[in-house]
């Protein structure tokens, strides 16, 4: 009887962590040009950031941010290859505060500057 309870109880606990971070997923998509802190996704599902994290690095095994960087890339990717916008104009409307940080993650994941991703 007891092993029933807390197996229901381990799986409700999952269900709840799997909204949670479907729910994260949501905010960065429709926010991605925002500046978004791991604080303000927090405030929006009621979570403290610790626990947040750590909820959603058991689900998807990826922390929040990887994931959030990893948006922005395929999103700038996307603009390079399909737009005319300059570097800089991608780098905002990505959320970057600075376009020289959006040019070295940019970097970081493509292994080349935007500007040479765009003229390959």
């Amino acid at each position: 009887m007891i092993d029933l309870r807390r197996k229901k109880a381990s799986h409700q606990l999952k269900n709840a962590h799997e909204q949670i971070t479907s729910n994260v997923r949501t905010y960065i998509q429709e926010h991605l040009a925002e500046g978004i802190s791991l604080q303000m996704i927090a405030d929006h599902v009621g979570l403290h950031p610790v626990y947040l994290s750590k909820v959603y690095k058991t689900v998807t095994r990826e922390t929040i941010g990887d994931y959030l960087y990893s948006l922005r890339m395929k999103r700038a990717s996307y603009l390079l290859l399909n737009s005319d916008l300059k570097i800089a104009d991608v780098s905002k409307e990505l959320g970057f505060l600075a376009p020289p940080h959006f040019i070295k993650i940019f970097k970081k994941h493509f292994g080349c500057t935007p500007q040479e991703f765009r003229t390959r």
